[in-house]
């Protein structure tokens, strides 16, 4: 910084700065991540998990972001009991959020939750850009990431690859749904536990 006097230069590059070193331990700790759950080191601790807590913690945690994008996050809180990993599911549903705000300029995001069945279908929708056929065929590819709506966003197309991951380790089927320039609907599904509502 030296030879630059500004002090809102100084604070611009700073704060660039910043967000590199933020960007580079994220891609850090996601590539050790994969590298765990592709070696089999990681393994899932699959217990009946009670989905109110989990909801209302996430609804707490992205309220706040989303406002200060301008969207609207609901959160439909469920009473249901789910057999899964806690601590995988919330990171499932953590970057299936982080997307979903991150893509979407104006509107809402809703997650909620609909009975199935013997599962529970928790899904994360927006009213974002939407994806086109050919990048729902590859969006959990690790590194892919979609060019028409990824101008101008940080990331490195990892967090879809990260959820396919844990969703096939748990045995939770994943699937996506998109509507060019109208939204998109990402759902996993998860066993309910028996007599829990």
């Amino acid at each position: 910084l030296a030879g630059i006097n500004e002090p809102t230069q100084q604070k611009a590059i700073l704060s660039q700065l910043d967000n590199s070193l933020k960007a580079s331990e994220e891609l850090i700790s996601t590539l050790l991540e994969i590298a765990k759950l592709d070696d089999g080191k990681l393994q899932p601790n699959v217990q009946p998990v009670p989905l109110k807590e989990l909801l209302s913690q996430l609804a707490e945690e992205y309220r706040l972001v989303a406002s200060q994008k301008g969207l609207e996050l609901t959160v439909k809180i469920s009473t249901f009991q789910v057999q899964t990993d806690a601590t995988y599911l919330r990171r499932i549903l953590q970057n299936m959020l982080s997307n979903a705000i991150k893509y979407t300029n104006t509107g809402r995001i809703l997650l909620g939750c609909r009975k199935r069945g013997d599962h529970v279908l928790l899904h994360v929708w927006d009213t974002g850009p939407g994806i086109s056929e050919p990048d729902l065929q590859r969006i959990f590819e690790d590194f892919y990431r979609i060019d028409a709506t990824a101008k101008g966003q940080q990331g490195v197309g990892l967090g879809l690859g990260v959820v396919h991951r844990m969703a096939k380790l748990l045995g939770h089927p994943l699937s996506v749904k998109s509507w060019p320039g109208k939204g998109t609907v990402f759902n996993i599904a998860l066993p309910v536990v028996s007599g829990k509502r």
